[in-house]
């Protein structure tokens, strides 16, 4: 019997290294970069993740009216650190600091170029993870730093803003001419870090038990410096019909059964990089890797029906071949993982109906009844608008034949007037069969 992880999986060592962004993929205009504005002083020193669960920095512990965190056990070991002299200090932040696309600026002046976007259909973005979180980091900045917040959503923005929020990003990358599935990808990441950074300032909104004393005294100190959007923030925060939808939404997200741990990179890479590591099943093995935890019963009980289900699969395809076959020369079905993963989940979570796929993301995205419908009621428009086309030259050639009509009448009574009688031809009988022109002497 061959071991199960030989079965389902042939793994290679992968690793870590922060990547680093090709200047080969950066074609575009020659010259320096204008940098960004660097941040104020004022600004929050905490990183903001593209997740939806940002938590912003604290003001200050000595105001009033704050609700007070209870320590863990090891916060006082790390809230300061000896010196000589039997002194205390502040522990270093284990932070990152906040984004300045830096390594995007260094990029362009390595390169002498913008930043191109790359875009794979099969990712529905940036062709590679590295490029993918670029965009997404720069597209936070300038949303953090350039975009004001005082509308609900990034599509109620108008657009003059949203243009002045686009143009910072052509510092680095190459806006110029963009096709359709470039800007609508470039439109979804600045609408989704727009909804993030909301995010963040409602949990710090939150941080106060009274809302009223939230807007006198809990700026951030991002908006230190535009307090009229903390005042829009607060007043959108109270409005009962957003208590109504977060009360909501989170009794939504406290019902789910899985929570995937793989943050903000999508799904698709990682099923990308599984394939390029020899998987059989990548769909089970990203299964795995994303929600399978320790305490976490539901997605192992899952994860072990997906298991054996693949090494049944594997085992018949094996069957088949010589008992010396390695196993990368194995072939199974390239959607059997998909369907397994399918059959599984349907089976223990209930059927899902629309278009994504689960545990597929953007990559997993399929047409539905709706979509197809919509569809096909574009080909009958566009049938119409054909029809109609149709019927207006149908309409014009038929005034330009009672034009001729009309002119070969008036010809016809001119000559009659004159004396001359010549019958009116019809366009049912074939003219003439003689070369000779008709004089008038002959009619006389």
């Amino acid at each position: 019997m061959i071991p199960l992880s030989h079965l389902i999986t042939r793994r290679r060592s992968v690793t870590n290294a922060p990547p680093t962004l090709s200047a080969s993929t950066a074609p575009g205009v020659i010259g320096e970069p204008t940098p960004l504005t660097e941040a104020t002083p004022t600004a929050s020193q905490v990183p903001v993740s593209s997740t939806s669960s940002v938590s912003v920095q604290p003001l200050n512990a000595r105001r009033p009216h704050r609700r007070r965190r209870e320590l863990e056990p090891g916060d006082h070991a790390s809230s300061s650190s000896g010196v000589d002299g039997g002194a205390s200090q502040p522990a270093k932040k284990n932070t990152r600091g906040p984004n300045r696309m830096l390594k995007e600026a260094h990029a362009v002046r390595m390169s002498a170029s913008l930043i191109k976007i790359a875009y794979d259909s099969q990712h529905r973005g940036a062709a590679t993870s590295q490029q993918h979180s670029s965009v997404v980091t720069s597209c936070g900045y300038v949303i953090r730093n350039c975009c004001p917040m005082r509308w609900e959503s990034w599509a109620q923005i108008p657009e003059e803003t949203k243009k002045l929020v686009r143009d910072k990003l052509s510092v680095n990358f190459d806006v110029n001419d963009l096709s359709p599935e470039v800007s609508a990808y470039l439109e979804g990441t600045l609408a989704n870090r727009y909804k993030d950074w909301k995010s963040a300032f409602h949990t710090h909104f939150q941080l106060w038990d009274d809302p009223e004393i939230a807007r006198l005294e809990g700026c951030p100190n991002e908006l230190t410096e535009r307090p009229e959007d903390w005042e829009w923030l607060c007043k959108h925060f109270m409005d009962p019909k957003f208590v109504k939808k977060s009360i909501a939404g989170k009794k939504a997200r406290d019902s789910k059964t899985l929570l995937h741990h793989s943050g903000s990179k999508p799904f698709s890479y990682r099923l990308e990089a599984r394939r390029q590591e020899g998987s059989k099943f990548p769909q089970i093995d990203l299964f795995n890797d994303v929600y399978v935890r320790p305490g976490n019963e539901t997605a192992k009980e899952i994860h072990d029906v997906m298991v054996e289900k693949s090494t049944a699969v594997l085992q018949e395809a094996t069957s088949q071949l010589p008992p010396e076959t390695p196993i990368e020369d194995v072939n199974v079905p390239d959607d059997a993982d998909i369907q397994i993963v399918t059959e599984v989940l349907d089976q223990k979570l209930g059927r899902r109906y629309g278009k994504v796929v689960r545990c597929m993301g953007k990559a997993g995205v399929c047409e539905t009844g709706a979509s197809s419908s919509r569809s096909s009621t574009g080909e009958v428009n566009a049938l119409k608008e054909e029809v109609t086309t149709l019927k207006g030259q149908l309409a014009a050639q038929g005034e330009h034949i009672r034009a001729q009509d009309e002119r070969m009448s008036m010809i016809v009574q001119a000559l009659a007037m004159s004396g001359l009688q010549i019958p009116m031809p019809t366009r049912d009988v074939a003219p003439p069969s003689t070369s000779q022109p008709l004089h008038p002497a002959d009619t006389q």
